[in-house]
């Protein structure tokens, strides 16, 4: 999860925020109705974008208790649906089945950036200095997730990536 996206927050009171988080997948299936969406943060269009995120903002800070009300029952009734117990047990399942192949690549390319050893902090000072070399497998990285790997699919999609390592 990004830092950005998120569920709910106490405040300094102890009261739950409005749930704010980015209108794709995963996140719309977590926030539910009980969430308000902004899309992702383009590289290239971030004005529209901020536009758009304080309209959202704003429609948030004119609700009345009432509404605000609502919002948290609807949030604290979604939230039940995600259980974090399952939710680490099938990750736990998708680590070992990744760990029993690792020196087959599941996804036909390499989605990671070599460690350095030679010099780990001068890499990932130019790896800083210089992100949008990496933009591609970013995105790249990204779009695999989504669509490779989604969680209503994941443990499926990995059996079937695996059983293809291994039967070719």
């Amino acid at each position: 999860m990004h830092c950005h996206d998120f569920l709910a927050q106490w405040s300094a009171h102890g009261k739950i925020r409005e749930n704010k988080t980015t209108n794709e997948a995963p996140m719309t299936e977590v926030a539910g109705k009980a969430g308000f969406l902004i899309p992702r943060r383009p590289f290239d269009d971030t004005a529209y974008w901020a536009g758009n995120a304080a309209q959202v903002i704003q429609n948030i800070m004119t609700l009345s208790a009432h509404e605000r009300r609502k919002i948290v029952d609807a949030f604290l009734k979604n939230v039940k649906k995600f259980n974090a117990e399952d939710a680490l047990n099938q990750i736990e399942l998708i680590y070992t089945k990744i760990a029993a192949s690792y020196d087959h690549y599941l996804l036909n390319y390499n989605p990671i950036i070599e460690a350095d050893w030679a010099d780990p902090v001068v890499q990932l000072q130019r790896i800083l200095k210089n992100p949008e070399h990496w933009q591609h497998l970013i995105e790249k990285n990204y779009n695999t997730v989504c669509n490779m790997f989604h969680h209503k699919n994941a443990v499926a999609q990995i059996d079937t990536l695996i059983k293809k390592q291994f039967i070719h």
